[in-house]
Order: C-alpha cells, then structure tokens, then sequence
C-alpha cells in the first residue's frame, strides 16, 4: 500500500524559496489540517496528562527553568469513549498526544475524579512535523540523531469542561 504524500498548510512561510543560504525551522512548518481525521470533540483522564518544565542553556551552558512549561494531554475521541461506555467495549480507542508549549501556569486536574473523563476543547489546533531522536549506524557504529520523522499536535491554549 503507498501511503500519500503530505501537504503543507498554504502560509507565507511556506512560499519562501527553499535555497541555499536561507535558514529555516522546519519544525515551525504546519500541516493541511483536511488530511488528517481529527475529532471535534475530546475527552482525557486526569492521569493521563503529563507536564515537563521548560529549560533553556545559560550562558554558562547550564540548564536552567524558564517558568514555562510543556503539557502533554492524551486524549481521546468524545464520540468513541461514549460509544464504548454504552456498549460495555473493553477498548475506547488509541489516544492522541496533543501538546501545549510555553505555558506559564500547570493544569489544575484536583477537582476532577480519577476514573472520569474530563471534556476538553483546544484552541487553534495545528499538525507539525515532530522531531524525534533516532539511533543512525555511521561507519559501524550506532550514533544518535535528531530526524523530523513524525508529526506532533500542537494548540495555543485549552479549556476544562465540568
């Protein structure tokens, strides 16, 4: 089976000629959000959240806390979890990694019961490629390596529904 190729959302920053001399980030270039199937709406557990503080090199080349923060939420389809809820299925599908960067204040999951989900809603949801590292064999040896080999969701801000 050939899998389709990609395509890139229709922004500025994907028109500027790729040519020597010019810098860019691939990782700052989104995907067309209609080839993906992305629920509308969707739901998570509380445990299933994962927050890791955001650091930066100093100029002493130490690693230091920004105060910011990058929050993990696995999630999952609401339409899915309420199809199996009802029909007693053991399985509620695979969830989806969706990431917020840069955040100044972590979740506040307390009010909410361990077994429930929680209803959230994303704001401006956006397919990246994602970076992941990689081991390479380089003249026999395996070496580690940093490739944009996957895709990662990303949203600017979210909101906990009761």
């Amino acid at each position: 089976m050939k899998m389709k190729k990609l395509q890139m959302k229709n922004t500025e920053l994907n028109k500027t000629p790729l040519v020597n001399g010019t810098k860019h980030n691939i990782g700052d270039l989104a995907f067309d959000l209609s080839q993906f199937q992305i629920p509308k709406d969707f739901v998570m557990l509380k445990n299933e959240m994962t927050v890791k503080a955001d650091r930066e090199q100093n100029k002493l080349g130490e690693l230091v806390e920004t105060g910011t923060y990058t929050v993990t939420f696995k999630v999952y389809d609401r339409l899915l979890v309420e199809n199996a809820l009802t029909n007693d299925l053991p399985s509620y599908g695979s969830p989806i990694d969706v990431v917020i960067e840069k955040i100044d204040k972590i979740p506040d999951l307390d009010k909410f019961v361990e077994i429930d989900f929680i209803s959230i809603k994303f704001d401006d949801l956006v397919v990246k490629p994602a970076r992941v590292e990689r081991k390479v064999y380089h003249n026999g040896q395996a070496i580690s390596s940093w490739q944009f080999a996957d895709v990662k969701v990303v949203v600017s801000g979210y909101s906990l529904e009761d």
